[in-house]
């Protein structure tokens, strides 16, 4: 919300300077960019340099090259496209991405290079309409958001087309104001009356907006319009006694600062504490922050703001400043990282990255399977299929080679998110139209499957408790394709499975079902690198209460519960459709212990995926192919 309160300023403050000036035909966009480049550059080419020390050091090869791209886009401007092509199942979009936070940056960046082309084109050709032509490219610009958010939510979140309209709003207010002289006056009552509804609508969006809130689109508005209400209530008690009491002024001075330094800080602090940060570790980061940020107020923004630099040589400088920082990340990506400095990673990274890279995984918007090479292998004879979620496709290496074993053939048929249901469907509030496009894909598969007869064995595995630990649920679908209204629960998941397995058997398949491997609460990966990079592991030490070990986790450091529950229904819907079991914790788990590190080889890839090493150890003396 916080971004969208400074989207609507941002347009405001900027649409008040640029039209004036065009206005009054005095515009010059030198100037312009002087003074955009010496408000936004200094700050956060000090903190990208910061930022890229502290990634050097702590960060293993792969984590570095992932942040060398950040970095990068943040150098370009471009950090919302780069998050809008990065947002997928196995790199979603966390607090683990140290310079997420230049997203915004991005959008108000490009937001600079549009904008004064536009509105000078706009008052040339149609003076008087100025104001008209704003109004209707934000309602289309927000019939763009809405509908974006329906088919392509991070689209609709990350890029400056489906953001605009939040910009728009402040440059209405700066134009209307700018052609009636001056800001709009109410009476004492109204003016108060729209400050404490403006800020109400805030307060409202903060306090009652949660992860699952599909943003922005319409609760987008709420925040917007609050802030519109308070640039029109200048005179009301909210403005002249709460928003200009000189602390709010202060924090609003160094809030650019602050907002450069406090994310990359919490972020770096979650990656070594694995992602669990405690909240008086994050007060102490935050209040660390701001002292940063007071700083660089003082030391970096106000002298180059005050600079009296000529034009041609202020931009060289920058220019210089900006290429320099932009060659560093891009070596560091093309070097991968520099796995060198950490040597006994390597091997655990590459395992990490075989996970992430799966090819035969289908997408979320995708509703049919990958058939090429190598998710479907050998002639016309017999065939095990593979169908599930990403936690099937992690399987996917060790069950084609028990396959071969036995002289099958084999099929990987996975989608991202999608656990192997039958009329049963699966929501996630992040991905709207995802639950239309895993029953689709399961459908179609399942049918495939049942009518194929060189397929003998079907192999099911999911995230069998993924919606109840993520926040969506499953639910029943109607024969018309449509939902059950009632929002599911463990039952859905018993009938979703269990009509999949009577219809495969009534084809005379063997069905082999998996239960879930263990869920880890940190990841197991931060372990890893914190053991094997010593100046890490000193610095995760004081960010984090866990004791990084490679030894087995016990079974109270898991997220048990909707896996345990989640585990029994699976294996009662097996036993009900006449479907074999395989224990997948059972080799994992020993003695109420998880591992996740074996003698030097990885077995998770993150907090729930277990790499190519982590299934052969899962299955090791489980042949759910052979003959009983």
């Amino acid at each position: 919300m916080g971004v969208d309160v400074f989207l609507v300023i941002s347009g405001y403050l900027i649409g008040s300077l640029v039209y004036r000036d065009v206005c009054e035909g005095r515009f010059s966009f030198s100037r312009f960019y002087q003074r955009r480049v010496k408000r936004i550059l200094p700050a956060l080419l000090a903190v990208l340099l910061a930022c890229n020390i502290i990634a050097f050091v702590l960060l293993s090869p792969l984590e570095l090259r992932d942040y060398c791209a950040q970095s990068f886009a943040a150098v370009t401007s471009t950090s919302n496209i780069f998050y809008w092509l990065r947002s997928n199942y196995f790199n979603p979009i966390t607090a683990l991405k140290p310079l997420l936070m230049t997203w915004s940056l991005g959008i108000e960046e490009q937001f600079y290079l549009h904008f004064p082309i536009s509105l000078l084109v706009a008052h040339k050709f149609a003076r008087r309409r100025v104001f008209q032509c704003v109004a209707v490219a934000c309602v289309l610009s927000f019939a763009g958001c809405l509908l974006c958010l329906k088919v392509y939510p991070a689209a609709a979140f990350y890029l400056l087309p489906t953001r605009a309209w939040e910009l728009g709003l402040g440059i209405l207010i700066a134009i209307y104001e700018v052609q009636y002289a001056g800001p709009v006056r109410l009476g004492s009552v109204a003016a108060n009356a729209l400050g404490w509804l403006g800020l109400a609508l805030i307060a409202i969006s903060v306090l009652a907006y949660t992860e699952s809130t599909h943003f922005p689109g319409f609760a987008a508005l709420l925040p917007t319009l609050g802030t519109a209400c308070l640039i029109n209530s200048r005179d009301s008690f909210v403005n002249r006694k709460m928003l200009s009491a000189r602390p709010m002024v202060f924090v609003g001075l160094v809030s650019y600062s602050w907002y450069l330094w406090h994310w990359p800080l919490m972020s770096f602090a979650r990656i070594l504490s694995g992602g669990l940060l405690s909240t008086p570790r994050a007060v102490l980061i935050g209040f660390f922050s701001l002292l940063l940020a007071i700083l660089s107020y003082y030391c970096i923004e106000q002298p180059f703001r005050r600079s009296v630099t000529p034009p041609a040589r202020l931009f060289a400088g920058y220019a210089t400043a900006v290429a320099l920082l932009g060659i560093a990340p891009l070596i560091g990506y093309r070097q991968a990282g520099w796995p060198n400095r950490v040597p006994g990673l390597v091997k655990a990274e590459v395992a990490v990255r075989q996970v992430e890279r799966n090819v035969c995984l289908a997408g979320f918007e995708e509703s049919k399977p990958y058939r090429s090479a190598p998710c479907i292998s050998g002639g016309s004879g017999p065939k095990v299929a593979l169908l599930g979620d990403s936690h099937a496709a992690s399987l996917g290496s060790t069950v084609r080679q028990l396959a071969l074993r036995h002289g099958y053939g084999f099929e990987l048929l996975t989608k991202a998110g999608c656990p192997p249901l039958l009329d049963v469907t699966l929501r996630l509030p992040f991905h709207p139209g995802f639950e239309r496009t895993c029953a689709a894909f399961n459908g179609g598969v399942l049918q495939q499957i049942a009518s194929d007869p060189s397929i003998k064995v079907v192999f099911l595995a999911g995230f069998w408790s993924s919606p109840y630990l993520a926040g969506g649920h499953y639910f029943e679908m109607s024969d018309t394709g449509q939902e059950d209204p009632a929002a599911g629960d463990y039952n859905d998941l018993h009938t979703g499975l269990l009509h999949a397995i009577v219809l495969l058997r009534s084809k005379g398949k063997r069905v082999v079902v998996a239960t879930d491997v263990p869920r880890f609460r940190i990841d197991p990966m931060s372990s890893v690198r914190n053991n094997l990079m010593k100046k890490r592991g000193e610095l995760a030490t004081l960010v984090s209460s866990h004791v990084f070990t490679l030894e087995p986790v016990s079974e109270g450091q898991l997220i048990t519960p909707a896996d345990v529950k989640s585990n029994q229904v699976v294996r009662r819907a097996a036993a009900e459709g006449g479907a074999e079991i395989v224990d997948l914790a059972q080799n994992l788990c020993p003695a109420s212990h998880c591992i996740f590190w074996n003698n030097g080889v990885l077995l998770y890839s993150d907090v729930q995926h277990i790499t190519a090493a982590g299934a052969e150890f899962a299955l090791g003396g489980q042949d759910p192919l052979a003959i009983n």
